[in-house]
């Protein structure tokens, strides 16, 4: 029997409940909050990346990614430094501290993973594994097509 889409994403969406709930405790231990989880996830992907640029990925504003980024320095996760193009404008990049707090964030999810794939029988494991497989194959494909550049339709001769 086929299944739509839209019950995929709602198991999909169960399924990020229950994890939330299960790994809150591990992920509390540790001393950022959602907000700078999200900044260092994105600075950890693109090192020195503009103020301005990281407001836009957050989509807040650039007092919002201040205070951030000042907290995260002060815990040692971020550094700042000068554009060397623009001095006006200031990079930031994660310090090994900061991907450490990425590694940690990594390795409790894939712990609870696993802790998942316990019950799972052989026939469930390989179905799965084939529908990870397909997420990560669409997933390169997103991806690629979003580090396009946009191309602008040539001109015709008048």
């Amino acid at each position: 029997m086929p299944v739509s889409r839209e019950a995929v994403v709602a198991n999909f969406a169960a399924l990020r409940g229950c994890v939330a709930s299960l790994h809150t405790e591990a992920f509390l231990a540790i001393d950022v909050t959602m907000p700078q989880a999200q900044l260092l996830y994105i600075v950890a992907t693109r090192p020195d990346l503009s103020m301005t640029a990281i407001a836009a990925q957050l989509n807040v504003g650039l007092s919002a990614v201040s205070g951030l980024v000042d907290r995260l320095v002060e815990h040692g996760y971020l550094a700042r430094h000068e554009d060397p193009t623009d001095r006006r404008q200031h990079l930031v990049s994660a310090t090994p501290d900061g991907l450490a707090v990425i590694d940690r964030l990594r390795e409790i999810d894939d712990d609870l993973f696993r802790r998942l794939l316990v019950g799972l029988h052989a026939s469930e494991l390989a179905a799965l594994d084939r529908g990870i497989v397909a997420l990560v194959r669409q997933a390169t494909l997103l991806a690629a097509d979003a580090s396009e550049p946009t191309r602008r339709p040539e001109r015709t001769p008048a």
